[in-house]
């Protein structure tokens, strides 16, 4: 999802429809382990501060007392 994948920096984004762009993708994952550990650490980040279960909770909260205060 590209509102949430930044490429190289959270993670891999390619066009689905090209194989050769797939192909490359996935050698990056299997021969550069280093960067791949960066990525998978910016990701779970990104993961935990934007869909965290609080967050989630907070939010609702937030548009139900808006709600709330439109009645």
């Amino acid at each position: 999802v590209e509102e949430v994948i930044e490429h190289e920096v959270n993670g891999l984004l390619v066009d689905f429809l090209s194989p050769d762009q797939i192909a490359d993708a996935v050698d990056t994952v299997l021969n550069d382990k280093k960067r791949l550990q960066g990525i998978g650490k910016a990701a779970r980040k990104t993961i935990i501060k934007h869909y965290n279960l609080q967050a989630g909770i907070d939010g609702y909260r937030k548009l139900f007392e808006e709600i709330g205060a439109m009645s």
